[in-house]
Order: C-alpha cells, then sequence, then structure tokens
C-alpha cells in the first residue's frame, strides 16, 4: 500500500490585533489544526515564525480534510480559530 500522498496548500493573513482590538505585538507563530471533520481538527503543526503565513501540509489520505488556523503569542495564547476551509483529497 502506497503512503499517503495527498497535499494542502494553506495561506492566511499575520493578526495585527488581539480579540478585543488591543496590539498584538508579541506575534510568536501560528498553529494549523486539522482533520477529517470540520468540528474534530485534531491534527496539528506549529510553525514558531510569524513571518510565516503560508504552508503546505503533505501525507494526507483519501478524504476531505478541514483545515483552520489560529495565532499564538509569548504566553502561547491562541487566538481565536480562523474559518475553517476544506480541500478533498482523491
Amino acid at each position: 500500500v502506497p503512503p499517503p500522498t495527498g497535499t494542502a496548500l494553506l495561506s492566511w493573513q499575520a493578526p495585527a490585533t488581539r480579540t478585543d482590538g488591543s496590539p498584538l505585538d508579541d506575534l510568536q507563530g501560528y498553529r494549523i489544526k486539522y482533520g477529517l471533520a470540520p468540528d474534530q481538527l485534531r491534527c496539528q503543526v506549529e510553525i514558531r515564525d510569524p513571518g510565516v503565513t503560508t504552508w503546505k501540509v503533505t501525507g494526507l489520505s483519501t478524504g476531505t480534510w478541514y483545515f483552520a488556523v489560529v495565532s499564538f503569542d509569548r504566553g502561547f495564547v491562541e487566538s481565536d480559530l480562523s474559518g475553517v476551509v476544506s480541500k478533498r483529497i482523491d
């Protein structure tokens, strides 16, 4: 059985403010959360570079995958989850 080879290229905009409107001056990075159901994003990739706003998720098996991104600050406090997007891997 060949290994999963599906990929999804994601991109997002870096936030400038927190959800309360205050400046986000200590952005540390992002977490891409993904899974096979929009309410079960159990897989995660952590990116500890606030300048990275594009990422290729690899090794996806056949099915519809759902993705969302959160940002985190120096204290590892996460933002709200972004909107969830999906991609079908055949």
